[in-house]
């Protein structure tokens, strides 16, 4: 199973190589691996997709160091910010790591016609499309869950010793993340099927 957000698109490019797969005679032979479902094969549902978007192993590990920064009086605020800041790389990364997904014979389909080619092409360019996207939707929901919590933002304070955040600025954070993914991700999240 992947962790990578199956979607329209790459079920599109896959029947696609399917198709260009059985109708060329000198690479049928792969078609067979290559046509099996898996449950990881099939269009993610809403709250499976949304399940995936979030980097709950950096999440895990933030909330723990939040509650570390917050106990010692005063919170070490370049500290924190640069854990959230290395947390939020950190998220991207591994993302993209974790929704790799399986390989395909590859090596040996390209000797097959170019159709065949064009539908590999076809299909490792929406895969790595969509890697990209849930690493970015991964981070913008991180960002808004340290915001939602104040986090380091919390003990910002301007020359004056006033502090700038105010407590309500991480639920308006949050309402614009989730509206951001939603945009981004608006396509993904529509109607299984």
């Amino acid at each position: 199973m992947t962790l990578r957000v199956i979607t329209e698109a790459e079920i599109a490019a896959q029947t696609k190589l399917i198709e260009a797969v059985h109708a060329n005679e000198s690479v049928r032979c792969f078609a067979a691996p290559i046509s099996e479902k898996t449950d990881s094969d099939k269009k993610d549902d809403m709250m499976n997709a949304l399940l995936k978007y979030i980097p709950v192993t950096i999440i895990v590990g933030y909330t723990f160091l939040d509650s570390v920064f917050r106990a010692v009086q005063p919170p070490p605020e370049w500290a924190w910010m640069v854990t959230f800041i290395v947390l939020l790389i950190l998220a991207f990364i591994l993302t993209y790591r974790i929704t790799e997904g399986a390989e395909i014979p590859i090596a040996a389909m390209l000797e097959g016609e170019d159709s065949v080619k064009q539908a590999i092409a076809n299909w490792q360019t929406v895969i790595q499309n969509q890697r990209v996207k849930q690493s970015v939707i991964a981070v913008i929901a991180f960002t808004g869950y340290v915001m939602c919590l104040g986090g380091p933002f919390s003990n910002i304070a301007d020359i004056n010793a006033k502090l700038i955040w105010e407590p309500y600025y991480g639920s308006v954070a949050l309402v614009f993340a989730t509206v951001i993914i939603a945009i981004i991700a608006a396509k993904d999240l529509m109607a299984s099927s």
